[in-house]
């Protein structure tokens, strides 16, 4: 997703907080700090901003030209949450396997 998203220029990552994916997820697999390593770490990402739970205030902040999100977002979700302050919405097809849900259910094996 990061790799298509370099495609359409910089990009810059809104990233859940720590309090936000608790209260979305119930868990923590890993703290905002890492998380946000991680994604700098792949040279694909220029800055990561975190949000609680709703990232509408900065997509409104920033008023991206595009904003890509994943298959597993409704477009109408996708609007509700900030997409009407985006230049172009582009939703980005599921990869099978790859699932935070996923990864975090197979560390705690």
């Amino acid at each position: 997703m990061l790799e298509k998203a370099a495609e359409y220029g910089s990009v810059t990552v809104l990233l859940n907080s720590d309090g936000g994916v608790y209260k979305l997820k119930g868990y923590l697999a890993e703290p905002y700090t890492q998380r946000k390593k991680n994604l700098l770490d792949t040279g694909l990402v220029k800055r990561v901003m975190s949000f609680f739970t709703d990232p509408t205030a900065l997509i409104q902040h920033l008023r991206p030209a595009y904003l890509i999100a994943g298959s597993d977002h409704s477009k109408e979700a996708i609007l509700n949450k900030g997409g009407l302050y985006a230049g172009e919405i582009i939703v980005l097809p599921y990869t099978e396997g790859i699932c935070s849900t996923d990864l975090y259910k197979e560390s705690l094996k």
